[in-house]
């Protein structure tokens, strides 16, 4: 069960660009999805007719046949993001395209690409006589755990497909009160959102989506690092840590500054929330990869990032420290381990999985996290337990001090669980 998404030769009503706020209707997954497909396009770039990689982006807006993209600055330009609002400054060495959902191919005008200032987003236009639906940008204040979606189109290389095909997976975000703990990316590039949606390299651009099918942030990066593994042969990517996204507000208060004139459709009503059992089989997918005979340390610290994401941070800590029986010197299974402690609250355990990263590369993203979490701790040491979350946004359940008993877990065979076919019967941490 993989929730890969090929090029259907369907094509969908073009939806009214207005501006206002909507009284949201409840969704269900199946529908989030449907829209998401609907506009989520491609951006495959090619220099002298070899293919070098691509992009997502989302259909945000359309005047007549011009049909206007948004996507991340660094899909459709070389330069850095925060760099002068120039259209000359914006380079591109190879050819741009977009594909939309129906296998549909189009040029892009480079004339048309605008950078949004500060921030790491840009738009552009391309002309079509089809209909396609068009985007609605959900801009209200999120909060802790609630549920989203990505969308993108991933390389295959980094996926492991034979084809590129799009992706579409579920996470929640990260409340504000343990982004400090976690946030290892640069402030100027708009990255405000974390979230923990399992994504890939060429999904940069696409839609972060909530659970009524609203635009809510444009995905950017994720952590992760292609390791060597001997016994295939092969590089194995290994996400481990978060995705980071700009929010949708952010678009929206640059889009002046920047010349982008076009009218949107936005709703600031705030999402109506959905439960584990209603995401139903796409939570379930978080586990797929877990029910696999490989124990190879990598795939162990792979099954450790997909169970730390899902919030059973139990079962990710035994896959981190199995992966590190096999592999002592598995610097991504110590530093996925030091993300789990973090979120668990075991800080003084945390800082020693930090320290162990950093003993095996000191260029490490580990040292941000690890300073932060001693900068913390030095400003509290008084204090027996962090500061309560302010009302807005509660603390999850996995904040609790660890001797507080744990959440039931699922049923646990050696080193990580199988799948269960229905969705967990309790919550898990977050």
């Amino acid at each position: 069960m993989r929730f890969y998404y090929g090029l259907p030769a369907a094509l969908i009503g073009a939806a009214i660009v207005i501006v206002q706020p909507q009284v949201a209707a409840a969704f269900n997954t199946a529908e989030v999805e449907q829209i998401a497909k609907e506009i989520t396009v491609l951006i495959p770039e090619t220099l002298a007719g070899q293919a070098k990689g691509n992009g997502s982006g989302s259909i945000l807006a359309r005047e007549g046949n011009t049909y206007s993209v948004l996507t991340a600055n660094h899909v459709v330009c070389a330069d850095k993001p925060n760099e002068d609002l120039d259209p000359e400054g914006c380079q591109r060495p190879y050819e741009l395209k977009v594909v939309t959902h129906d296998g549909k191919e189009y040029s892009i005008d480079n004339s048309t690409v605008k950078k949004l200032p500060g921030v790491d987003l840009a738009v552009f236009k391309f002309t079509s006589d089809k209909n396609y639906r068009v985007a609605t940008l959900g801009n209200y204040d999120l909060t802790g755990e609630q549920f989203i979606f990505a969308s993108g189109w991933p390389d295959p290389k980094l996926t492991g497909e034979r084809k590129r095909e799009r992706y579409f997976s579920v996470g929640k975000v990260i409340p504000k009160d343990m982004e400090p703990f976690l946030k290892i990316f640069p402030p100027d590039m708009g990255y405000d959102l974390l979230y923990t949606s399992i994504t890939y390299g060429g999904m940069s651009g696409g839609p972060v989506l909530d659970t009524e099918g609203r635009v809510i942030g444009v995905h950017g990066q994720n952590e992760g690092k292609a390791v060597y593994e001997e016994s295939s042969g092969k590089k194995i990517r290994v996400n481990i840590g978060f995705s980071v996204a700009i929010p949708i507000s952010t678009f929206l208060n640059r889009t002046t500054p920047a010349g982008i004139m076009d009218g949107w459709l936005v709703e600031t009503s705030p999402a109506k929330p959905m439960t584990p059992d209603q995401i139903g089989d796409l939570y379930v997918g978080l586990f797929y990869d877990l029910n696999t005979e490989k124990t190879t340390a990598l795939s162990l610290a792979n099954k450790g990032n997909m169970m730390w994401r899902a919030g059973w941070v139990e079962q990710a800590e035994l896959a981190y420290n199995t992966a590190l029986e096999i592999n002592p010197k598995l610097e991504q299974a110590y530093y996925g381990k030091a993300l789990v402690l973090t979120y668990w609250k075991r800080f003084p355990e945390a800082l020693a999985a930090y320290e162990e990263v950093l003993k095996i590369d000191p260029s490490s993203n580990a040292r941000q996290l690890r300073d932060k979490l001693k900068e913390y701790l030095d400003g509290t040491a008084s204090q027996s337990q962090p500061p309560a979350a302010t009302p807005a946004t509660p603390l999850p359940e996995s904040s609790a001090p660890a001797t507080t008993p744990l959440p039931a877990q699922p049923p646990q065979p050696q080193p990580v669980p199988p799948p269960q076919q229905q969705p967990p019967a309790q919550q898990p941490l977050w």
